[in-house]
């Protein structure tokens, strides 16, 4: 009997298979901080969606709300090393079945804020998301760039915990976490995420994909120097409205989102043009967007941040691309 977290996942999958014609899935990766079951996610899925040819399959799991970026890492690397072409990357949480208020007889509850173990509840939700990662290279792909990751420090580990007690599994959060984010994340934000991974400080020239973990957390980069803006942040706060915080799966549909405003950028510009043409006005040409940063929050407490460039042209070296 499959799981409600199995279920979410197997849709998902099922969901992004059937928007390619035609696609031979040689490898999987899976990512879940809250769903625990033997056999593996990724082993399940390969059975259920009856994937014959699958060379490869790996669950990536208990990385929090960045889980996306090490799945599309692996993702990029294997199919940099030749060995597959095409892989596809579920992500799945469901917070649901781990709500477990503290007791005294919780040892885990020692000075801890009464509130800690019911926030997850009030912020997470379940659900699950998909993206399948080619080594074709086509104009309008995004190439998956090499990703960093930043712990933030010692202090800061405790804020994000799910371990298992006398009541079962317990999930905390403290409500610490925004303001050790606020304190430590202008440490890195320059000279690593811009200056690094970037490679530019101008925030406007770059599309964000910033998990929304809540309103507070998007607060924290708007207060950054230089600042994210309102326009910056339009698609995390898009997903949080719609969405909400589903840890791992949200930058799925912060990815999507993103993707689908190109496309929709890129038919308006088509239509203006076609329409210059027959009045005989001249066009200039606005490329926007081309690159972009993705950020996720870790336990621990850590930071994830891989670059995606945008393909502009068709190339014969392999790419890796979502």
């Amino acid at each position: 009997m499959a799981t409600s977290y199995q279920q979410l996942a197997l849709s998902a999958a099922r969901q992004i298979i059937s928007q390619v014609e035609g696609v031979k899935v040689q490898g999987v990766i899976t990512n879940t901080s809250t769903g625990f079951t033997l056999p593996n996610l990724d082993t399940w899925l390969v059975q259920e969606l009856g994937l014959e040819g699958v060379q490869a399959h790996f669950s990536l799991d208990n990385t929090g709300c960045g889980g996306l970026i090490p799945c599309l890492d692996m993702a990029r690397s294997l199919i940099h090393s030749d060995r597959l072409s095409t892989v596809l990357v579920v992500t799945v949480d469901c917070c649901t079945p781990h709500f477990n208020p503290t007791s005294p007889s919780d040892p885990t509850t020692t000075n801890m804020d009464a509130m800690e173990p019911i926030l997850p509840n009030i912020l997470f939700g379940d659900g699950a998301g998909a993206v399948l990662v080619s080594g074709k290279r086509s104009p309008g792909a995004w190439e998956i760039g090499v990703p960093w990751g930043v712990i933030l420090g010692r202090s800061t580990r405790d804020n994000i915990r799910l371990g298992v007690t006398q009541q079962g599994y317990h999930l905390r959060l403290a409500k610490k976490l925004v303001l050790d984010l606020a304190e430590l994340l202008p440490q890195v934000w320059g000279n690593v995420i811009l200056d690094q991974v970037m490679g530019s400080r101008d925030v406007g020239a770059i599309t964000w994909l910033v998990h929304p973990g809540g309103k507070k957390i998007l607060e924290v980069f708007k207060g950054l120097v230089p600042p994210l803006t309102d326009v910056d942040l339009r698609l995390s706060e898009e997903v949080m409205r719609t969405k909400g915080n589903l840890v791992s799966p949200t930058l799925v549909f912060v990815l999507e989102l993103m993707m689908k405003e190109q496309k929709d950028q890129e038919q308006k510009e088509q239509e203006q043009k076609e329409q210059a043409q027959k009045e005989q006005k001249k066009v200039t040409e606005k490329r926007t967007g081309d690159i972009a940063c993705m950020v996720g929050p870790g336990p621990g407490t850590q930071l994830k941040i891989v670059k995606l460039t945008k393909v502009t042209a068709p190339l014969t070296a392999r790419s890796n691309k979502v």
